[in-house]
Formats: C-alpha cells, sequence, structure tokens
C-alpha cells in the first residue's frame, strides 16, 4: 500500500532540488567538509575547514543569485556564468582563509555572511518597485527559517533518542560520533533543503498579497516594542546620569545601544505594512519615535568610543563599531525626517557596508592594523627606543600608562596580525629572542616586553598586573660579574643537554634533573615574594640582581640561579610560571660528569 504522504514529500523534495541544485550541491559539500573536520579536527584538516567555510557562505550567496535568476529570467548560459563567478568568489575565499590570523578569519568570515544574508533579503527586489512584495518575501523568508529551525531540532533530537535507545535497551553499540555526525547532516543538508522547498516561487505575485499573521502583530506590539521601550527608557536614564555625574560613558554602552537598535528595527519591520491603517495609528507613532529617541544613545556610543580609541588606538571591534553607529545615525536621521520611507533601504545599505569595510585602505583590518602600529613606533619614539629606525632597550622606566598601551599595542598586532605586524616594527631579525609561541598572547606579549627591558602591564581594565593575577619581571641592567665559587656546572634556563633544567607546566618550580631523575626543585614563590615587596616600596620598576638570585643546596648538590625574567601567573594562591630566562649554575657529587 502506498503512503501518498511520503509520495507527497518525495515529490516536494525533488522540485526544490530542481529548483535550487546549485544550493543544494553548496550544502552536502558543506556536510561532507563538516564531517571529514569532525571526525578528527586539527591542522590535519585545514583544507577541509577552508572548504566548510566557503560552502556555508555559498548557501546564502548562491541562493540569492538562483532568486535573481528566476526575478529577471535569466538565460541558460547567463545564469551558468552568474553561478560561476559565485563560486569564484566561495574558492577565492577558501584559499586565502588559511593564511590570515584567526581573528582576521572570523571577523571576514562573519562580513560576508551578514553580507550575503543581506544579499538574499534585498537583491531579488533590487530596481523592482514592489514595496509590499519585498516586505512579504522577506516575511515569508523569516518564518520559514524559524519552522525549519524548529524541524530539524525535532529531527535531530528524535533520532538522538532512537539512537541512545538502540544503544542502550538493545545492546547495540552506538559510537558517540554517531550523534555529532547526525547533527552535521541534519543542520547543513536537511535544515537546508527544508527551508528551500518554502521559498516563495512567484514573487511578483507577492505585491498583491495582504496577508498578515495576528499572532506576529501582537508579538511585535507586546513584546518586542515594550522591550526596545523598557531599553530606551534605562538608556535615557543612564544619559542623564552620565550628564550630572560627568563621568564617561561605560565602554560596552555600545553592544547594549546596538541591540536596542537592531531590535527596534526589527520591531518596526515586522509591522510595517500595518503603518498605514488608521486603527494602527501607534506604529507611525512608535517608528518616528524609536528613531528620534535612540539619536542621544548613539551620541554616547560615540563618545565612549572616542575615549577609548583615544586610550588604545583603533582595532577592528572599535571601527566595526565606530561604522555600525554612524549607519545607525544615519538610518534613524533618515527615517526620522523622511515622509515616504522605504525599507530596503536598510538591508541594502547595511550589506554595502559590510563589503565595502571588508578590504582595502579603508578596510577594517588595514585601517586597525596601520593605527597600532603608528601608535607603538610613537611610544617607542616618545621613549627613546627607537635609534636609527631600529629598536633598543629602554633607556629608562616607563610610566604605567606608556607601558599599558604599549602592551595594549602588541597584544592588538600579536592577535589580530600575526609576527609579520611585529616584524614591520622590529625588523626582521627581531621577534625577541625567548618569545614563546604559546596561544596565551599575553605570554608572548609579556616576553617580548621584558626583552625591551619593559615589565607588561594588561591594557584592559585599570588594575595593576597583580591584581588581575600577571607578572612579568625582568633586571634592569646588564648583569655584572658575580661569584660562582664551588658549582661544578653551568646550564642555560630552562634546558641544555645532559644535565637539565625544566620547567614543568604549572608548577612554579625549576626543577634539575640527572640521567631522568629529580634530583633538586626550585621553588620561585620567593622570588615572587621578595619582588612584591620591593615593588610596593619602589613602584613599577625594573629589579636589582639580588632579587632575582635564587639557591638551594641539598647534601653535595647545589643549584644558583641568576634569572633575567621572570613571567607567570598566580590562581587562586597557585604560582603559574609561563616562562622564564637566565643563568644556572649546579654543583654536583665529583663523580657525576655531563654526558
Amino acid at each position: 500500500m502506498k503512503l501518498p504522504a511520503v509520495e507527497e514529500l518525495i515529490e516536494a523534495a525533488r522540485r526544490t532540488a530542481a529548483r535550487f541544485p546549485v544550493v543544494l550541491l553548496s550544502a552536502a559539500t558543506a556536510t561532507t567538509a563538516a564531517l571529514i573536520v569532525a571526525q578528527s579536527p586539527g591542522d590535519r584538516h585545514r583544507i577541509a575547514e577552508a572548504v566548510l567555510l566557503g560552502a556555508t557562505l555559498g548557501l546564502p550567496l548562491l541562493f540569492a543569485l538562483q532568486l535573481i535568476q528566476e526575478r529577471h529570467r535569466l538565460g541558460r548560459v547567463s545564469a551558468i556564468l552568474l553561478n560561476l563567478a559565485g563560486m569564484a568568489i566561495l574558492s577565492a575565499f577558501a584559499a586565502v582563509w588559511h593564511t590570515w590570523p584567526t581573528e582576521m578569519q572570523v571577523g571576514r568570515y562573519f562580513q560576508l555572511s551578514i553580507a550575503f544574508h543581506l544579499a538574499v533579503a534585498f537583491l531579488p527586489y533590487a530596481g523592482v518597485p514592489e514595496e509590499k512584495g519585498f516586505w512579504q518575501y522577506n516575511r515569508a523568508l523569516f518564518l520559514r527559517f524559524l519552522q525549519s529551525g524548529l524541524y530539524s531540532f525535532v529531527l535531530c533530537a528524535g533520532l538522538s533518542i532512537a539512537l541512545l535507545a538502540v544503544d542502550k535497551l538493545l545492546g547495540i553499540s552506538v559510537p558517540s560520533v554517531a550523534y555529532r555526525r547526525l547533527g552535521i547532516v541534519i543542520a547543513f543538508l536537511f535544515n537546508t533543503w527544508v527551508f528551500l522547498g518554502g521559498v516563495p516561487s512567484d514573487l511578483p505575485a507577492l505585491d498583491d498579497s495582504t496577508d498578515y499573521p495576528a499572532g506576529l502583530r501582537i508579538f511585535t506590539r507586546y513584546v518586542l516594542v515594550s522591550l526596545v521601550t523598557v531599553y530606551l527608557v534605562i538608556l535615557t536614564i543612564y544619559l542623564g546620569k552620565v550628564i550630572v555625574t560627568r563621568q564617561w560613558p561605560s565602554g560596552w554602552i555600545g553592544y547594549l545601544v546596538t541591540s536596542v537598535a537592531i531590535t527596534g528595527i526589527l520591531s518596526w519591520l515586522l509591522v510595517r505594512p500595518l503603518e498605514e491603517r488608521v486603527e494602527q495609528a501607534w506604529i507611525q507613532v512608535y517608528s518616528r519615535g524609536f528613531f528620534i529617541a535612540i539619536m542621544p544613545s548613539i551620541v554616547m556610543v560615540w563618545l565612549a568610543i572616542w575615549k577609548r580609541v583615544d586610550q588604545y588606538g583603533i582595532t577592528e571591534r572599535r571601527y566595526f563599531m565606530i561604522v555600525l553607529s554612524a549607519w545607525l545615525a544615519g538610518i534613524s536621521l533618515y527615517y526620522a525626517v523622511r515622509r515616504a520611507r522605504s525599507i530596503r533601504a536598510i538591508p541594502a545599505s547595511l550589506g554595502l557596508v559590510a563589503l565595502v569595510t571588508y578590504a582595502g585602505p579603508w578596510g577594517a583590518y588595514h585601517v586597525s592594523q596601520a593605527n597600532q602600529t603608528a601608535r607603538l613606533e610613537q611610544l617607542l619614539a616618545r621613549n627613546d627606543m627607537l635609534a636609527g629606525g631600529k629598536v633598543q632597550r629602554a633607556p629608562r622606566p616607563l610610566s604605567d600608562d606608556d607601558r599599558r598601551r604599549m602592551s595594549s599595542a602588541l597584544e592588538y598586532l600579536q592577535r589580530a596580525h600575526g609576527d609579520e605586524a611585529l616584524a614591520k616594527v622590529f625588523g626582521d631579525s627581531m621577534i625577541p629572542p625567548g618569545r614563546t609561541p604559546s596561544g596565551e598572547t599575553h605570554v608572548s606579549v609579556a616576553q617580548i616586553m621584558v626583552s625591551l627591558g619593559v615589565p607588561y602591564l594588561p591594557p584592559r581594565g585599570v588594575e595593576a598586573p597583580t591584581q588581575r593575577g600577571y607578572f612579568s619581571y625582568y633586571i634592569g641592567a646588564a648583569r655584572t660579574a658575580k661569584p660562582i665559587g664551588g658549582y661544578t656546572h653551568a646550564v642555560t634556563v630552562p634546558i641544555d643537554r645532559g644535565v637539565f633544567l625544566r620547567l614543568p607546566r604549572d608548577s612554579g618550580a625549576l626543577e634539575l634533573v640527572r640521567e631522568g631523575a629529580v634530583v633538586l626543585r626550585l621553588p620561585l614563590d620567593q622570588v615572587r615574594e621578595g619582588v612584591e615587596a620591593y615593588r610596593q616600596v619602589n613602584g613599577m620598576t625594573a629589579l636589582p640582581d639580588s632579587l632575582m638570585r635564587i639557591e638551594r643546596r641539598d647534601g653535595d648538590m647545589a643549584l644558583l640561579v641568576y634569572l633575567s625574567s621572570l613571567i607567570g601567573r598566580e590562581d587562586r594562591g597557585h604560582l603559574q610560571i609561563t616562562s622564564v630566562n637566565g643563568e644556572a649554575f649546579v654543583r654536583l657529587p665529583v663523580s657525576a660528569s655531563m654526558r
């Protein structure tokens, strides 16, 4: 007996595949790449990761291109060329993705993702005077997105429980990776297929539609608009507090204002078709009132950003906040003043902003790197650390403010642009010696600053490094000759051959190893205690030799260490040393010899 429901589903799936073959190909590619990455993530699958990211970007881009083909009735050759152009863009992104530092990878991926999704909302109606159809089209996509997400979640949860039942009740082993694979297939392939199945096929006909879900109006009016109103009141009160107390706006005000603005604009977009109805006059009052009320908060964002930029320069996040707040100001002014207001200006202008700021000398990454490099060079020059265009050690202690700014610039350049950005300042011969390829940027930066004779000071916040737990100590000048009578060997810190010193992770102590066994442990907490006592009296200055000397004796064995730098952090009373540099001298029994 045939099941009509199943036949209908298969036929619907077939029609969707025939209509969006390239989009589904991109979904299948993303699914395959994600399965490879999930099987064994890491550097071995960088190609698969790049393909995955390119394919996920292809979902909105190729979808938008397909709708353009349908809307403008392009011929077969034109459609093929358009799809090839889209694939070329995706391939180029995947090819260069791994050459960027991690932070840039994330930023550029999300920029293109935002631009392509906004293209889906705008491009099928570019140059077409169908305002009602534009709203109905985006409303259909929005509801279909929620619907497909719900279907995918229920299916994934149900099948996962079924697999668990098979494992626990029937005794058939189900590997844990099976659940991950199931989620990937549903998220990338099934969800995409279901979403595409509900995309309107006759876009011109949507302009005649007057359908408007009552639930959507109720949700918007009584939930979204109420939330936006509450937050606008809070922001207005906060603005009054700023004016009365004359305190600078908090740095995170930008994220709150942006969230409120997005929610407010979304609320207006959802009820836009009802704006002309007499019984819905509140919508006009809300829309104009919202765009006027948000403007003082945008000014607060500008003040907060200006303060942070003045302190620590431009970074990608601050760049995007500046651009986004300027866009919000322009949109707010446009909709508050104009009587005839097309909602298409919102996705079109925001998508253009995302593309324009993606690359080029005006782009976020070039502007941020150039600004931070210039600030770092100014700091070095102001403190006489540049001689003949070359960087040298600090001839005198730097102020806390300059140290914090230098730490901030170095941390940004290291994290966001890698060693190449540092090489532009220090030269090819210097990424300073002793720098570890640690994943913790602050450790790497602290080592760089120690080599420059400048203590590291965390750039975020105003706390001293000891309050945040991080520290970096260094000697103040070239070490003078020291007596080493009674010692039989000299070894380097942290490692040499034969008899050697090692620094186990999170141990807080150096270990002297001979023939594979630890023969002496040299705790470093007494160095830290002595340095902190010294700094309470003398401030943040370079340290004398005597504070960086530590010795341990045990019978015929002894270990003497002169540290030139010590970097680490203290977490809940536990000392974690991440880097040491200096010289060590070992006394072993006469019978022992270096091998």
